[in-house]
């Protein structure tokens, strides 16, 4: 539709006035289907334009950018069906009939106001009269304000620009900044900003030609000098590969181009082959290959293995229906089913087949609970969800400090009972993972107390540790902060897990990376009461069915997997691009 719409602004309003050109409101649910039909079959009508744009001030309203005229409609404005209204006057639904009775409307309304009123005094100086391109471009840093502005310029500020990459504080030596790139990738995705995409993809093409190693595969630690050509690092790490595997994975999604596809192959199989321990089934933790060393670390942390096994399980079934790949899945399973052995009172150990005193450290159960919500997520049992929820438990009674409202970085036995903290740390990267997992399992569950806990977290830190220009919240704590502050979207699939269509449909939402996602699969039976919480105004699924929600709006039910890919490409969209203004 190419109508170029006005702004709620002061400077309409008086223009309504003085040229006599009432204001038509059109509420728009980005969501709904009838609205899109309406815009496609009314709005781009050539004879309802010509009236509409010549008689009157059309003002196309996003309901949730605009919540003031939503209140001052509620009565006549159903969910999910926008009204059109002339300067307070009710005009009619989306559903009109056709364009002709749509202009008769219009027509018989302009006769019945020979002169135009000011009826929005008080909503002068009201939120609403940001722009929409403010609301949906800059909301990270609307949001988050100092935090973001710091960080952001933080990183930049060590952003090398002619080779690509981050400097590593004072030192020579170069790493991939995986989370800054999940960061970048993040508010991309908020702004659509092409040059945040060019830093990305420089930065992972000077890893791939500094950190690579394109004889054996797989990608060193970090190298030391300017132009990623020298090695400083002869350890490839368990953690650094699938960090680096997970940003080829997320900027391919946005990008499509093959050539990180390539890497990301490669890079897998170098796990699989040299880093997985097919008489443990889990992954070590790193691989020394300078000639005359000897694999001195052939521990497996719990921690990496976690991480690991949660990105085998998001790249599966997109991998393999474009590689042809069959056993990244089979590989993370095992792996799953070996480190849930290891649950204890106190969760999981640090170290797996160590063979020295066990301890119990934040990390590792963070990474645990991680795991436990993305396995839910991907597989759907029912079994996960409940473990999460008990892994919970066990870090909210022993690593949580109430009186702070953080949560420390390690337990330990002490004579084979629990004893006290060896030192007290709040780590920023550990608790920012958990305020992750809290508002994440707050919409898996439903359950309000979990988002509380994280709002605590984050204004403990707050008020503990303050925030300078010179010290900001590094990226991790940065994104959490900003989906405690921002609703993800939930997406829902009511039918069996083991129904094509179900499979189809996980598989078209996948296919989609936005960093605050959440995808379900429930169970019509097994998993009825958390329907009726995600869902209340349906009761009967007699068929898989996907819906799009966002807080408390949910969009219309679609029964095959390219209709809920269409609503989401709707959506995603509607938040890149803003309603264009005069």
């Amino acid at each position: 539709m190419d109508t170029i719409f006005f702004q709620p602004t002061k400077e309409n309003w008086e223009r309504s006035i003085r040229e006599n050109r009432p204001i038509v409101f059109i509420f728009q649910d980005k969501l709904c289907t009838h609205c899109r039909s309406f815009a496609s079959t009314m709005l781009s009508n050539p004879d309802v334009q010509q009236v509409l744009f010549s008689a009157f001030i059309p003002i196309f309203l996003d309901v949730y950018a605009y919540p003031e005229f939503v209140d001052r409609y509620s009565e006549i404005l159903e969910p999910r069906h926008p009204i059109h209204s002339i300067n307070g006057g009710f005009l009619g639904k989306c559903t009109n009939s056709s364009p002709q009775r749509f202009l008769r409307n219009l027509k018989e309304l302009k006769r019945l106001e020979p002169q135009v009123q000011d009826q929005f005094q008080d909503l002068y100086g009201s939120h609403s009269f940001r722009t929409v391109i403010l609301e949906n471009y800059q909301k990270f840093h609307e949001k988050l304000d100092l935090i973001a502005e710091i960080s952001l310029s933080s990183i930049l500020r060590g952003y090398d620009r002619i080779f690509g990459g981050w400097k590593f504080a004072v030192s020579p030596l170069k790493f991939h900044p995986s989370a800054t790139l999940e960061f970048l990738l993040l508010l991309f995705h908020r702004s659509r900003d092409e040059q945040l995409l060019k830093m990305i993809i420089h930065t992972l093409n000077a890893s791939i030609t500094g950190l690579q190693d394109s004889n054996v595969g797989g990608f060193y630690e970090f190298c030391s000098n300017r132009d990623w050509t020298e090695v400083g690092s002869y350890q490839k790490t368990i953690k650094n590969n699938t960090a680096i595997a997970m940003n080829l994975f997320h900027t391919y999604q946005i990008t499509k181009d093959r050539k990180l596809l390539t890497v990301l192959h490669e890079t897998l199989d170098f796990i699989e082959k040299n880093l997985w321990d097919d008489s443990k089934s889990l992954f070590q933790t790193a691989l020394l290959t300078h000639m005359g060393e000897k694999l001195i670390n052939e521990l497996t942390l719990t921690e990496n293995n976690c991480d690991t096994i949660c990105f085998y399980l998001e790249v599966k079934e997109i991998l393999e229906e474009i590689l042809g790949k069959q056993n990244y899945f089979r590989k993370a399973i095992k792996a799953l089913n070996v480190v849930n052995k290891f649950n204890s009172e106190f969760g999981l150990p640090h170290l797996l087949y160590n063979g020295i005193e066990d301890q119990f450290l934040l990390r590792d159960q963070v990474a645990y609970l991680n795991l436990l919500i993305k396995a839910y997520s991907f597989i759907g049992k029912n079994s996960y969800l409940q473990r999460a929820e008990q892994q919970l438990d066990i870090v909210m009674k022993y690593y949580f400090d109430r009186k702070i409202e953080l949560f420390k970085d390690r337990t330990a036995f002490e004579n084979r009972d629990f004893g006290p903290l060896r030192k007290v740390l709040y780590p920023i990267l550990e608790n920012a993972r958990m305020v992750e997992n809290l508002v994440t399992l707050s919409y898996l569950t439903s359950n309000p107390t979990y988002r509380e806990i994280a709002t605590r977290c984050v204004a403990s830190y707050y008020s503990n540790f303050g925030i300078s220009r010179d010290a900001p919240y590094p990226p991790e704590f940065v994104i959490a902060n900003q989906r405690l502050v921002e609703s993800p979207i939930e997406l829902l699939i009511i039918g069996a897990k083991e129904d094509l269509v179900v499979q189809r449909m996980l598989l078209e939402m996948k296919k989609i990376y936005e960093p605050f996602k959440i995808i379900q699969q429930l169970d019509p039976k097994a998993d009825r009461d958390l329907i009726s919480k995600k869902i209340p105004t349906r009761n009967h699924f007699q068929q898989p069915t996907a819906f799009v929600k966002i807080e408390n709006t949910i969009s219309p039910p679609a029964f095959y997997p390219k209709e809920i890919s269409k609503i989401l490409h709707t959506l995603l969209e509607a938040i890149k691009y803003d309603v264009r203004s005069d």
